[in-house]
């Protein structure tokens, strides 16, 4: 139904990378097709400063009412209980002006604001539970289940896990297997679940010609020819960052020229420092990793 008003939710911010890639572009797709978007965020003040104009004028643009708050990094967990009551406080005032008909929400903070407002004004909940943010902390180990703080943080949210899929109408995940598994918690209720995998947008990110690719080589200093492994993205927690280095030294083994392409927002000296550790000596390795 275009022209109704919606609420989107997201505890990553629209200054993160994250946000301008996999949030806006939708968003200002879906506004300039009638949908009156009033967008919610928790956001990082030294992001903010940095881009929060850049962000604002996208907003503007398309007739997207941007709402951000700051993101709170300390105590940790106390300081996301507080950007979670910061983030309810300010969907209800919202709410009292705009009468939203749906709340769109970005995986489990986002969810838990949500359904806030669905129990108080019968507003209806897309859940775009993205993963399983649960397991996702304890996997990526920023959760130590040995820790009794985390461990108690650990059981709560696998409670509300439940919760959340049995109250909202609707629920988003990225892949069939994520979608199989939903189906089978105890607290699904048979809303349906749609998947939307992530994709790349091919207006924006063109295929390269072979002159291009070679440009780009020179440019990062690349040798115009030869094996050149590459990652894009974060690096740490789940993103198998040794697992990647120790391919890449088996790969060096056939292919002594090989170089790995690092394009990351993360420091290099946690690429390099994990390296050491496969490698007999860093300066094996220093000369053939490019960072940008």
């Amino acid at each position: 139904m275009r022209n109704q008003q919606v609420l989107y939710v997201s505890y990553d911010g629209m200054t993160d990378p994250l946000g301008q890639s996999q949030v806006l572009p939708y968003i200002c797709g879906l506004a300039d097709l009638g949908y009156r978007f009033t967008l919610l965020t928790s956001e990082k003040p030294e992001r903010m400063k940095a881009v929060g104009g850049l962000i604002r004028e996208i907003c503007k643009k398309h007739n997207i009412d941007w709402v951000p708050l700051i993101f709170h990094t300390q105590p940790k967990l106390i300081s996301k209980v507080y950007d979670v009551r910061c983030l309810k406080r300010k969907a209800v005032a919202l709410y009292k002006s705009k009468k939203f008909e749906m709340v769109h929400c970005r995986s489990y903070v986002g969810v838990d604001v949500g359904l806030h407002l669905k129990r108080k004004y019968g507003v209806r909940v897309l859940f775009d539970m993205r993963g399983f943010w649960v397991d996702e902390r304890v996997d990526g180990n920023m959760w130590n289940l040995k820790n009794p703080i985390y461990k108690y943080a650990f059981r709560y949210y696998k409670n509300k896990e439940n919760n959340y899929v049995a109250n909202a109408d609707h629920i988003v995940s990225l892949t069939e297997a994520g979608k199989r598994e939903v189906q089978k918690w105890k607290g699904y209720r048979n809303a349906e679940i749609s998947v939307i995998p992530c994709s790349a947008d091919f207006n924006v990110f063109t295929l390269l010609t072979k002159e291009e690719k070679q440009k780009a080589r020179i440019a990062l200093g690349l040798p115009e020819e030869g094996l050149v492994l590459s990652y894009l993205g974060s690096i740490g927690s789940w993103y198998l960052l040794p697992e990647m280095l120790s391919l890449f030294a088996l790969t060096k083994e056939k292919y002594p020229e090989v170089k790995f392409l690092f394009v990351t927002s993360g420091n290099p000296d946690l690429i390099l420092a994990e390296a050491e550790k496969i490698a007999d000596k860093k300066r094996r390795y220093r000369n053939t990793f490019c960072f940008t």
